[in-house]
């Protein structure tokens, strides 16, 4: 039953990733006929999304949300630059990781509930930057689960119940939900950033990045 439901969530991505083309289509549009819509914050996060702002999520003038997939090398690529900015941005800006796993990648649902797993833990940040800057040694590995399993006995996990989670597959609605959240909104690449509600379209760049938050800064202090 659990690998019939694993099937049918990667089956749900494929099926969904096609309707979210067609609504990012219509989003972009709007935004290019000058609307600068804004997403629907109820979608962006919840109380309980991972967050740099810890349990004060709402707490900071600009939030940077981040839709990403763990075996995706644009996100890999991104992962330094976002972890400087959340680190100079810190008491300013809040940085929110929302689970997007593609169904082209095959270890991307598995890695997905490692983080989540060790999230339970009060490890999610420190396997989500382990899972990113190891991520060659995993990609294609048909044995990925040993490996993630030893990156969570390298950061003090309870490897034992971090296992037993994965298997039950504690996480599912989880990552489905955010999944979910990310089509309603029009997402359908990895990674995706929306700067206090607006979708990026800049490049993944630090420089880049760095000015159109230092833009909402300047926006919401005036």
């Amino acid at each position: 039953m659990k690998k019939e439901f694993r099937n049918l969530l990667l089956i749900g991505i494929a099926v969904v990733l096609l309707v979210g083309i067609g609504i990012l289509v219509m989003n972009l549009t709007q935004q290019n006929n000058g609307t600068n819509q804004v997403a629907d914050k109820n979608l962006l996060m919840h109380d309980d999304s991972w967050s740099t702002a810890g349990n004060v999520p709402y707490k900071y003038s600009v939030t940077v949300v981040e839709f990403a997939d763990f075996q995706c090398p644009g996100c890999a690529y991104a992962e330094p630059i976002v972890k400087k900015l959340a680190s100079e941005y810190q008491g300013k800006v809040n940085f929110v990781f929302r689970e997007f796993p593609l169904p082209q990648h095959q270890n991307a649902v598995l890695a997905a509930e490692a983080a989540e797993a060790a999230g339970s833990q009060g490890k999610f940040w420190e396997m989500h930057s382990t899972i990113y800057e190891h991520q060659n040694d995993w990609v294609e590995n048909t044995n990925a689960m040993d490996i993630f399993v030893q990156y969570a006995k390298d950061l003090g996990i309870d490897t034992d119940k971090f296992k037993q989670d994965i298997v039950n597959e504690k996480f599912m609605q989880r990552i489905q939900r955010d999944r979910d959240d990310a089509v309603k909104l029009g997402v359908n690449a990895t990674p995706s950033f929306f700067i206090n509600g607006k979708i990026y379209d800049g490049g993944i760049s630090y420089s880049e990045l760095k000015t159109q938050i230092d833009a909402e800064l300047k926006a919401t202090s005036s």
